[in-house]
């Protein structure tokens, strides 16, 4: 049903950027040029997002067919004809998600989710670290001190004070309002790149045999669920690591704004609120490698003892592996736009800098690699009483 909407919706927004060219959110004259879409313009956007909608349209009512017919009938299962059928419509349902997710989607999302970790990030830091502080734990009395340390060196440079953080406001919100619109079409396209990849999967499944099919639980035998996660523990760390190293580079350069030596700062752009608001995304992304390393690490398995009320219980495995997922699909959906500007370029230096800087195609496989080395590694666990209430 949801790749019905998604199709409908397509055919309805295609036939709008083509009657109303001034619709068209993308194109030339769009400022997010790390983007496929900044190369087409609104007639060919609108024949490709047409011709999806209308295939997608055939695809989601063959599928729904070749579901509801009669195993019997004349598109039996074990038949030639029904193989044949249902093989198109997952390579249907595959290149409508590739579609909507590596062309029509674009880094804006990664950008989005960027700026929330930046926002809400130090917030949930120092959340933490108070109520480590309040529960008498070691590290929250150290994670205190640094704060109080990183507090007063700010407050010193006169970084660190209302004018400051007023602009830094104005920034933020002006920036909300010049790109909102913009990036609420690339989410929408990426919605519907989520609700083509379910159909996908589906379609995929129902390609297995009905026997494997009804044996694809067999991961819930204990013995299986354990040989899978001592598998995954052999390379999960090592891609786990990876990950974690991708957003470094980026990090550390935009903590380096809040030094004399700015790396990447352009002299035009030089004022104390754009160097507190890179310095915020550069600590977004440091969280965002701790985060990852916890995908290995014990407190991503069990939380904390001082936390109250989940203290010594069992994380549950979706808390890690829906959000390592989406973060995934979102470098994996940024990467197309970026590999186009490197190309654009054409200068080996500036290339080897920004691809060092954001190694998009290694670090959406890798955390790819690395949630999925979790939720293995996890499924080998025996259920406790209470990782069970947990979940």
């Amino acid at each position: 049903m949801s790749t019905v909407i998604v199709s409908f919706a397509s055919v309805g927004v295609a036939v709008m950027w083509l009657l109303a060219p001034g619709t068209y959110p993308f194109g030339a004259t769009d400022r997010v040029t790390v983007s496929v879409t900044h190369l087409i313009g609104n007639h060919l956007a609108g024949a490709l997002l047409l011709a999806a909608g209308i295939t997608g349209l055939v695809v989601s009512v063959a599928g729904a067919r070749l579901d509801r017919h009669d195993p019997s009938g004349p598109f039996d299962a074990s038949g030639r004809r029904d193989r044949i059928a249902r093989r198109l419509v997952a390579v249907g349902a595959v290149a409508e998600a590739a579609f909507f997710a590596f062309v029509m989607a674009d880094a804006s999302l990664l950008s989005t989710l960027g700026y929330a970790l930046a926002l809400v990030g130090p917030v949930a830091v120092v959340v933490a670290v108070v109520i480590a502080c309040l529960r008498r734990h070691r590290t929250g009395y150290l994670a205190a001190l640094s704060l109080v340390a990183v507090a007063l060196v700010g407050i010193a440079a006169g970084v660190l004070n209302p004018a400051t953080l007023v602009a830094l406001d104005h920034n933020v919100m002006t920036g909300f309002e010049t790109y909102g619109a913009r990036v609420g079409w690339s989410w929408a396209m990426a919605a519907a790149a989520v609700g083509w990849a379910f159909g996908a999967a589906r379609a995929l499944w129902n390609l297995a045999p009905a026997t494997r099919r009804r044996n694809g639980v067999a991961h819930a035998d204990p013995a299986a669920r354990a040989g899978m996660s001592v598998v995954a523990a052999r390379w999960s760390r090592v891609v786990t690591v990876v990950a974690a190293l991708c957003p470094l580079p980026y990090g550390l350069v935009r903590l380096s704004w809040l030094t004399p030596w700015p790396l990447g700062m352009e002299p035009a752009y030089d004022t104390l609120a754009t160097r507190v608001q890179g310095a915020a995304i550069g600590t977004g992304a440091i969280i965002g490698a701790v985060l990852t390393l916890g995908l290995v690490a014990r407190w991503g398995e069990r939380f904390p003892t001082w936390l109250p009320f989940l203290g010594g219980r069992d994380v549950p495995v979706r808390l890690a592996v829906v959000p390592g997922a989406v973060v995934a699909g979102t470098l994996l959906i940024a990467t197309p736009g970026l590999l186009l500007t490197v190309v654009a370029m054409g200068d080996l230096a500036r290339i080897a800098g920004l691809l060092v800087l954001f190694p998009l195609p290694l670090w959406g496989p890798a955390l790819g690699a690395a949630v999925l080395g979790y939720r293995l590694r996890r499924m080998g666990e025996p259920r406790t009483r209470s990782g069970a209430a947990a979940a």
